[in-house]
C-alpha cells in the first residue's frame, strides 16, 4: 500500500511534524548513520541542495513524478523523432532526458534555477544525452527563442512563479509552430473560493512571490495568442499523494541512514515549504492542473 494511502487527510500537520522530529534524530551528534552512505561534506551548499532533491523525487528528477508518471503525461503530444520540443522550468531536465531518450526528439529546455540548470546538464552528458537534450539559465522575464521553431512547448509546476506570465506566454506562442502544441502542469486558484488564509500562508512560503492564476485567467491569455485549451484535468489528488509518497519514504529513509548536517537547513526549509502547499490543497484554496493547449494553424497560401 502507497505510503499516501495511509496518511490522513490533514497530512500537511503529520507532513511537518514527521520531517521535524527526523531532522532532530537524524542530525543529532553520535546519530547512527550507515557507512555505505555517500557523504556529502565537503561539497557545496548548492550541490547538497541538488543531492536532497534527487534523494526526495528521485535520481534526476527535482519535483514529484517519476519516468511512468511523465510518460503518461507526456502520452498526449504524441512524440516522434522528428520533433523539436522546448520546455520551460526544466529543472534537473528528467523530462527532457526522457522526451530524448523515449521518444527521440530534440529538447531545448531552459531553468531560472542555475544550480539546477547546471546539474541537468551534467546529468545529459553523463547519459550519452547531451546532442538531443539541453538545459540553458534563463531569466522567465526575458525569455527568447526563434519564432516557429518548435513542435511542442512543455512546462511542469513552474508557471505559477514568473512575473511577466503574458510575456513569456506570448514568447512561448511565438517560438511555437503553426498547430503546435502546449501541455503544462501548474499550480492554480480555484475558480469558484476566494483567496485564504491558507493561499496566502502558501504564498508567503514559496522563495519566489507566486503570480497564481485561475484556469480562466490561463484560457484569456491564451486566446489573445490564438492557442486554444484543448483540455484541461484536475491532477490535485494524484498530485498531492505523490507529494506524500515521496517525503514519507524520505522520511523512513533519513531515521535509519542519518541526515547529513550540510543538508539539515535545506530539508527544514523544505519541509515548511511543501506543507503549505499540501494545506492550501487540503483547504480547497489551490488546484494542480494539467493543461493541453494547441496553436491554431495558419492559412496558407495554396489553402486559398
Amino acid at each position: 500500500m502507497a505510503a499516501s494511502q495511509l496518511v490522513p487527510q490533514k497530512a500537511q500537520a503529520t507532513l511537518r511534524q514527521r520531517m521535524l522530529e527526523s531532522l532532530n534524530e537524524t542530525s543529532a551528534p553520535g546519530a547512527k548513520v550507515d557507512a555505505g552512505r555517500t557523504r556529502i561534506s565537503n561539497i557545496s551548499r548548492e550541490s547538497a541542495r541538488v543531492f536532497f532533491i534527487q534523494e526526495l523525487w528521485g535520481e534526476g528528477f527535482s519535483s514529484p513524478g517519476d519516468w511512468d508518471y511523465l510518460l503518461e503525461m507526456l502520452a498526449p503530444l504524441k512524440l516522434s523523432p522528428s520533433m523539436n520540443v522546448v520546455e520551460v522550468g526544466a529543472g534537473l531536465g528528467g523530462a527532457s532526458r526522457l522526451m530524448a531518450e523515449h521518444f527521440g526528439v530534440r529538447v531545448t529546455a531552459f531553468e531560472s534555477d542555475q544550480a539546477l540548470a547546471e546539474a541537468g546538464m551534467q546529468l545529459c552528458s553523463a547519459t550519452g544525452l547531451a546532442k538531443r537534450a539541453r538545459i540553458t539559465v534563463f531569466d522567465p522575464d526575458d525569455f527568447r527563442s526563434e519564432e516557429q521553431s518548435f513542435d511542442c512547448a512543455y512546462s511542469k509546476e513552474f508557471l505559477y512563479a514568473v512575473r511577466s506570465k503574458n510575456e513569456l506566454l506570448r514568447r512561448l506562442g511565438n517560438s511555437l509552430k503553426s498547430g503546435g502544441q502546449f501541455l503544462f502542469t501548474d499550480f492554480v486558484k480555484p475558480e469558484e473560493i476566494s483567496n485564504g488564509d491558507d493561499l496566502f500562508e502558501w504564498i508567503r512560503t514559496e522563495p519566489e512571490t507566486p503570480n497564481v492564476w485561475s484556469l480562466k485567467d490561463y484560457d484569456i491569455a491564451l486566446s489573445r495568442l490564438k492557442i486554444n485549451i484543448r483540455k484541461a484535468t484536475d491532477i490535485t489528488k494524484a498530485f498531492r499523494a505523490r507529494v506524500i509518497d515521496g517525503w514519507f519514504n524520505y522520511a523512513q529513509k533519513a531515521s535509519q541512514t542519518g541526515l547529513d548536517k550540510e543538508l539539515v537547513g535545506t530539508v527544514a526549509t523544505d519541509v515548511e515549504l511543501w506543507a503549505s502547499r499540501v494545506k492550501a490543497i487540503d483547504s480547497g484554496e489551490l488546484q494542480v492542473l494539467q493543461v493541453l493547449c494547441q496553436k491554431e494553424k495558419t492559412a496558407l497560401l495554396s489553402d486559398w
